[in-house]
C-alpha cells in the first residue's frame, strides 16, 4: 500500500514508502500504562516478559469545546498557523520538544493535502456547524527501548496501514524522543479525500470495533519493532483490571 508524505521536521527525507502487510484484530482504546511487576524480597518469582509502557488515547477535537483543528495543528507541530475562518493567528514557534513532524496522505491526494496550513483550513471550511467535530486526535506512547529512527518508522508504518490506507490524511508529530516519555500525536481527518476536496464523513471510523482494532494493532506493530530491534520488552494493550 503506497502513500505520500511530507516531512517538515524529521530524521529522514520525504518520499513514498510501502507499508507492511495488515496485522491482527483489536480492543478498545483507553488511557493506561502497564509495566513489569516489582519482585518481592526473599521470594522466587515466576518468569515473566519485560513489559514496556503502553499508552494509547483518542479524542475528538470539536468546536463545541471552543477548539479548532488549525490551532491544534500549530501547537502539535510547534509552528505558526492562521485560521482563515476566524482570522486568529496561532503561534507556537517557541514550543520545544517537537522532534519530528510530517503529514501523510493517500497517494492520489491533491498536493494541498500535504500542506498542514491548507489541509486544516480546508477542514475548517468544510465543516459548517457551530458544534462540528473537525478531527480525531491520538496520543500514543513510543517504546523508549527503540532508537529514534525505529520509533518514527514503526509509527509511520502503522499510520500508513491503519489510517492512510482507509482514506485519512494524518498529521504526525513526535515529541520528546530522547526523554523517558517519547510519544506521538496524530491528527486524523474525519472525511476521506475525494477529488480535490473532502467527501462525506466516514461514520464507520467511529465504530467501537474500529477502536478495538487500532488498539491491538498498535500493540502488534510496536512489539514486532521491539523484536526486530533485539529487545525483550513487550507492550500489552490489556488493562490491569
Amino acid at each position: 500500500i503506497l502513500f505520500a508524505f511530507r516531512i517538515d521536521i524529521g530524521l529522514r527525507n520525504s518520499g513514498v514508502i510501502r507499508s507492511p502487510e495488515p496485522k491482527g484484530k483489536g480492543a478498545l482504546i483507553r488511557r493506561y500504562a502497564t509495566c513489569a511487576p516489582r519482585p518481592s524480597r526473599g521470594k522466587a518469582q515466576p518468569k515473566t516478559h519485560a513489559v514496556a509502557i503502553y499508552h494509547f488515547s483518542a479524542q475528538i477535537i470539536g468546536r463545541s469545546a471552543g477548539r479548532s483543528s488549525v490551532a491544534a495543528s500549530a501547537y502539535r507541530a510547534g509552528v505558526s498557523l492562521t485560521d482563515e475562518r476566524t482570522g486568529q493567528v496561532h503561534d507556537f514557534t517557541r514550543k520545544r520538544g517537537v522532534d519530528f513532524s510530517a503529514v501523510l496522505a493517500p497517494l492520489d491526494s491533491p498536493a494541498w493535502a500535504l500542506d498542514r496550513a491548507t489541509l486544516w483550513n480546508r477542514v475548517e471550511q468544510t465543516e459548517k456547524r457551530k458544534d462540528a467535530q473537525v478531527c480525531r486526535e491520538f496520543n500514543i506512547a513510543l517504546p523508549v527501548e527503540l532508537t529514534h529512527d525505529q520509533k518514527i518508522e514503526v509509527t509511520r508504518e502503522w499510520v500508513g496501514r491503519e489510517m492512510v490506507a482507509k482514506g485519512m490524511v494524518v498529521q504526525f508529530d513526535a515529541h520528546d524522543l530522547a526523554s523517558h516519555n517519547p510519544h506521538v500525536h496524530l491528527m486524523a481527518t474525519m472525511r476521506r479525500i475525494e477529488g480535490d476536496g473532502f467527501g462525506q464523513k466516514a461514520r464507520e471510523w467511529n465504530d467501537k470495533a474500529q477502536l478495538e482494532a487500532w488498539r491491538l494493532s498498535w500493540e502488534e506493530y510496536a512489539n514486532d519493532a521491539l523484536k526486530r530491534a533485539g529487545r525483550a520488552e513487550r507492550i500489552d494493550h490489556r488493562t490491569l483490571e
